[in-house]
């Protein structure tokens, strides 16, 4: 398991666990206001990473995270109502709050409960069942949660039929994006905070941080890591010089091979600070580089490198494994 630089404390203090609740509450605030400010259209981004914090938040601490997630939900109605000028009553906002942290952790929470429930079971290194499981599940649990969303918006008088329509299917891909890309990373970053602060943890789920440390993360996987983020960065400048959708596969083509190199040679650490960082880089850009006409395109080339990297580093587990159980039997 990953360590820190000093011993976590040996205490399941209640401060310690309110210092968890108020990360989790910091982050989806911090993941929302990302969303918003790397929109490239009003009420569309690139991914939606507070659907990643939610699901993260849940698998670490099951349905003790819904209050906190609740919160955050009605909190960023408020402020929605206030940046859009909706004029909404407080019962008007206080039941669109209600709908979207319902119809939010609905979905992820249910996704979240299934691997936490797995926690008997968990590897530092998934297995092609476990990715699976992720990836349908995903697209099951965003699509639920966009329908939804646009359902409860128009019931709660927030927008009219029209236009939450087309804005359902941009939802579903942006949604799963934020989910696929960034949400094992957040679960494994909880994860060694929850650790830290001496909070149990269900079944293995503490060994899930894996052998590689943050400290070593540079030094061992850096060069991967840099690669990575110098073609992504190029290849989006050679997109905004030349608008067409030609240079569009080369980030495809260019990126994952590279993503693959880290899940097979690297720590899983390192690929899913790898996958983040690509979806990152991506939704940064979108809206400042004009690429808004290529925002789906993006959005499938995040999830393809995504669940591409997730499956790679899968098979390079069962490679280690088949070998590890070789060299036992040999040495028998």
């Amino acid at each position: 398991m990953g360590k820190f630089d000093i011993d976590p404390p040996d205490s399941t203090e209640p401060e310690h666990r309110a210092a968890l609740h108020l990360t989790i509450f910091g982050a989806w605030l911090l993941a929302f206001g990302a969303a918003a400010l790397l929109e490239y259209a009003p009420n569309a981004s690139l991914w939606f990473p507070p659907a990643a914090v939610t699901f993260a938040a849940v698998v670490v601490l099951g349905v003790r995270a819904l209050p906190v997630i609740w919160l955050a939900c009605l909190v960023v109605t408020v402020l929605a109502d206030q940046v859009y000028q909706r004029g909404m009553s407080g019962a008007e906002l206080a039941a669109a709050g209600f709908a979207f942290a319902f119809t939010h952790s609905l979905a992820y929470a249910a996704l979240g409960l299934v691997f936490r429930s797995a926690g008997r079971r968990a590897s530092p290194v998934p297995d092609l069942h476990a990715v699976g499981w992720f990836v349908l599940g995903g697209v099951a649990a965003s699509g639920i949660s966009s329908a939804l969303g646009g359902l409860s918006m128009i019931v709660t008088g927030m927008s009219e039929p029209g236009d939450v329509a087309p804005l359902i299917i941009t939802w579903w891909v942006g949604d799963f994006a934020g989910l696929v890309t960034i949400g094992p990373l957040l679960a494994l970053l909880l994860i060694q905070l929850t650790v830290f602060l001496g909070i149990p943890l269900p079944g293995r789920l503490d060994r899930l941080p894996g052998p590689t440390s943050w400290s070593g993360l540079l030094r061992t996987a850096g060069p991967g890591l840099g690669l990575l983020i110098g073609l992504t960065l190029s290849i989006l400048l050679l997109l905004a010089a030349f608008p067409g959708y030609a240079a569009m596969p080369l980030l495809l083509l260019a990126c994952l091979p590279v993503s693959l190199w880290i899940a097979r040679t690297e720590s899983a650490l390192a690929t899913l600070v790898g996958v983040a960082g690509f979806s990152l880089i991506l939704a940064a850009a979108t809206g400042p580089l004009g690429l808004a006409d290529h925002a789906l395109a993006l959005q499938l080339m995040v999830i393809c490198l995504a669940i591409a990297s997730y499956l790679g580093l899968a098979m390079a587990g069962r490679r280690q494994k088949r070998s590890a159980d070789r060299a036992r039997v040999d040495s028998r």
